[in-house]
């Protein structure tokens, strides 16, 4: 239920940037309007880094890079017992 709150919440939006830095000030607006409390760069383990955190959801933005390299690190993230979803 909070996952599909979340998701929905994020699609309501289109979201112009110019880079990734932009992409995540952007969503950052969008979560406290909605008042959904969450951390940026929160650190899920020695070797990953969830880019928006909001209590056992992630949120992981990419702008660059492949899709198979983003869906390796989307899959370590899952694999994490305290992650119970991931957008």
């Amino acid at each position: 239920m909070r996952l599909a709150h979340l998701s929905n919440t994020l699609c309501r939006y289109r979201y112009r940037y110019g880079n990734e830095e932009q992409l995540h000030v952007a969503i950052g607006e969008v979560l406290d309007q909605a008042g959904l409390p969450f951390t940026n760069e929160y650190s899920l383990d020695v070797k990953n880094r969830a880019d928006f955190w909001l209590d056992g959801l992630v949120i992981e933005v990419k702008v660059d890079g492949s899709l198979s390299a983003a869906l390796r690190q989307c899959d370590r993230y899952l694999k994490l017992p305290h992650v119970t979803g991931l957008v």
